[in-house]
């Protein structure tokens, strides 16, 4: 390989010798996490999305012909089934970017390594052991020669606690090192990108061979670029929100071999709604709509075709009688429109955004339910409303319930009274409140952190009902208080032990 990258260097470069100061534009991004468009529901989440992004590297290539673009990798996610539709769709609209090199991560692995041949993007896994992604790519502007390599971290492999010799990637640094120092040794500028942090990378990798390192930096914003030893540490942010211009100025190495940065400066540009969609992408963009909508309309047939009946959700009109004051709260917030902020966006059928703006979603019986009903999100149900949304929400109108003879009954068993939040610490009794399901999000908002639980205690002897701010309980249970609840269950209370 030492070789072959020397010869290549000299065809590229002619006798032009070691690198002269020149100055170079390198555009570079982090990992995209599957948002192949923002989610939009508040100013903070609507930035970024690939038809933005296309607007802007246009522009960029427009003011600087030169560009060089790179990214990370980390393209995707494997979270819901309908992610291989979402998938399939970023790296083809990830292709008419035009990025000259993209790393590889094990996230994009997470469903094998067919689909990224397939997408024919230039790939780059330095210690990758087959022959279907690049080692190192090689990039030339002018007589500037950047060469990338992508380190795959070993302890993060799926195979590795598989008995064998099943690792796709080689283990040791030997190689990347070889390879690293060839291509300092031929004039080229080195840049190395990995899913490790900087200071990982400076105990596993050779950064003596490295010029430029990228490395996440674990959150949605990008980092200043700092110097580490004769390393310059790039840092960019997540989920596609952002993407980052490094213009170097490049000279020649130590005693004149290879290149070297020289001095810097530092872009970051958001990409928030003001940023126009590339109109040489839409076709794609609608390619990728309808096939959202295809797929959720072969979904709800075959829902429909194995239930039968009607919704388990009562919604609003059969808990507004007991809960007047709930249901005006709910009826005034945002959530009593979600799902029609969904038909105004011509995303109803999306279903990385039915599961927050619906209740149910895929659910028995839940998404024929969601089909018939256009008023989806007028019920209680439509999730982290008010307090009372914990016991709307649950997916019962039981059997036992219904043969008490009241239809009231699953939200007013016998012995139960409403009081006020008593004084924490509670004992809970049986299995009153439990989170079934639950998702994790970034941040707060100042209506997620309205939710409240209702749980059952025991005070003074008597089983009482406790509506109590959702912060608080998780405060007390020691998790983060941004948790959307997505449902509530409640089984029959158990007997009380005599006093």
């Amino acid at each position: 390989m030492p070789l072959v990258l020397a010869a290549l260097v000299t065809l590229l470069l002619g006798t032009a010798g070691p690198a002269s100061a020149a100055e170079l534009s390198i555009l570079y991004s982090g990992n995209l996490n599957g948002e192949l468009e923002p989610c939009g529901c508040s100013e903070e989440s609507n930035l970024g999305g690939i038809l933005r992004r296309a607007t802007v590297i246009d522009r960029l290539r427009a003011e600087r012909p030169d560009l060089v673009a790179i990214s990370n990798g980390g393209l995707l996610d494997w979270t819901m089934t309908t992610d291989t539709i979402k998938n399939r769709f970023i790296l083809k609209g990830f292709a008419e970017l035009g990025y000259d090199a993209v790393g590889v991560q094990w996230r994009d692995l997470a469903a094998g390594n067919g689909h990224l041949v397939e997408a024919g993007l230039p790939w780059v896994a330095s210690n990758w052991r087959h022959g279907d992604h690049a080692t190192e790519r090689l990039i030339q502007r002018g007589n500037t020669l950047i060469t990338y390599f992508h380190w795959l971290d070993p302890t993060g492999s799926p195979e590795k606690t598989m008995k064998g010799d099943h690792l796709p990637i080689l283990v040791t640094t030997d190689r990347l090192a070889e390879d690293l120092a060839a291509a300092r040794a031929a004039g080229a500028l080195t840049v190395l990108g990995t899913a490790l942090t900087p200071d990982e990378a400076a105990q596993r990798l050779p950064l003596e061979f490295v010029d430029i390192l990228l490395s996440p930096n674990g959150d949605e914003k990008f980092a200043e670029p700092e110097k580490i030893g004769t390393t310059l540490v790039l840092r960019p942010g997540t989920r596609g929100q952002r993407v980052a211009v490094l213009t170097v100025t490049t000279g020649a190495g130590p005693g004149g071999v290879g290149s070297t940065v020289d001095g810097w400066r530092h872009e970051v540009i958001k990409m928030p709604a003001e940023i126009a969609k590339a109109d040489r992408l839409s076709g794609w963009y609608d390619a990728y709509n309808a096939a959202l909508k295809a797929d959720y309309q072969k979904r709800v047939a075959a829902r429909e075709a194995i239930d039968n009946g009607g919704s388990p959700f009562r919604g609003a009109a059969a808990c507004q009688d007991c809960h007047e004051a709930e249901h005006s709260a709910w009826n005034g917030s945002l959530h009593a429109g979600a799902h029609g902020k969904l038909v105004t966006a011509g995303k109803a059928f999306d279903p990385g955004c039915l599961s927050c703006h619906t209740v149910g979603f895929m659910e028995r019986r839940a998404v024929s339910w969601t089909r018939r009903s256009p008023a989806i999100s007028s019920a209680c149900n439509a999730n982290r409303a008010t307090a009372p949304a914990a016991i709307m929400s649950i997916r019962k109108a039981r059997p036992r319930h219904r043969q008490r003879g009241s239809p009231k009954a699953p939200c007013a068993p016998n012995a139960t009274t409403m009081t006020t939040a008593p004084p924490l610490p509670m004992r809970p009794i049986g299995r009153w409140s439990r989170t079934v399901s639950t998702k994790i999000s970034g941040t707060c908002s100042a209506r997620a952190v309205k939710v409240q639980a209702v749980l059952m205690f025991l005070s003074g002897g008597n089983i009482r009902v406790a509506v109590v701010p959702f912060p608080t309980v998780l405060s007390r249970l020691n998790r983060p208080p941004c948790i959307s609840i997505k449902y509530l269950t409640r089984d029959r209370p158990r007997p009380m032990p005599s006093p």
